[in-house]
């Protein structure tokens, strides 16, 4: 498994990560390298079929296509290459352009994806700033995460993964010298900044398990104590 948990800071830029290619992107690599690529498209694989070969049942494979003219009958071909995968096959598909003004997203590409066809790009490094924490916090969206826990496993595991990065985002804020997505890590760092919150979390996470009856659970209390805790890290960001 790949060592790519937490992103450092340096001279006000966020650091790349060193990507060890697993077995499981090596496998797919050379698949879609198979295929007809259309001129200038460059395809990126990131996600957990990049960084480890123990993947979860339900973990897809995610895919960033970068051309300036989109090509859906390619990409339906390269989902039809790679159902062998017995994946759920996720293509993010954009121009060049788009990634500069998508911070989380360049991030990713930046320094923790793997090129995989086409041209490689050469991506803009990304501030360590708070348009950069901003621009997370709207990707995850803590703050439209429903009432109650869903009792579908799928949107259920996206609930807890949207409020679990966007402690990441409020660590960030106020160390501002690491940074993180990575799931185990945020938790702790939540309970680290809020214990009582935090242990909340790690008790949903605890709760996961799909061979078990799941009970509804209010996250009102978690969304509360988060958004009164994102404003004083903002205002802690912004006396530095």
């Amino acid at each position: 498994m790949n060592n790519c948990k937490i992103w450092y800071v340096s001279d006000g830029f966020f650091s790349p990560i060193k990507i060890i290619p697993t077995t499981n992107s090596e496998l797919l690599t050379s698949t879609i390298r198979k295929i007809k690529i259309p001129i200038n498209t460059s395809i990126y694989l990131r996600g957990s079929f990049l960084e480890s070969d123990f993947l979860f049942p339900n973990s897809d494979i995610d895919l960033v296509t970068i051309s300036d003219n989109i090509n859906q009958d390619f990409l339906e071909k390269l989902k039809s290459n790679l159902e062998n995968f017995n994946r759920s096959i996720e293509i993010l598909s954009l121009r060049q352009s788009e990634t500069q003004k998508r911070h989380a997203l360049r991030l990713l590409l930046h320094t923790r994806s793997l090129h995989v066809a086409g041209p490689k790009i050469k991506f803009r490094p990304v501030k360590a700033d708070l348009e950069t924490m901003q621009d997370h916090y709207f990707h995850y969206k803590p703050h439209m995460i429903a009432a109650s826990l869903s009792l579908h496993k799928n949107i259920r595991i996206m609930q807890l993964k949207q409020i679990t990065r966007a402690y990441g985002i409020l660590y960030f804020m106020h160390k501002s010298k690491v940074f993180s997505r990575d799931i185990s890590t945020c938790l702790n760092w939540a309970i680290e900044l809020d214990n009582k919150t935090g242990s909340i979390l790690k008790n949903l996470w605890d709760l996961v398990d799909f061979s078990k009856t799941y009970k509804e659970t209010n996250l009102s209390e978690i969304k509360s104590a988060f958004i009164i805790e994102s404003q004083r890290a903002v205002n802690k960001f912004k006396e530095k």
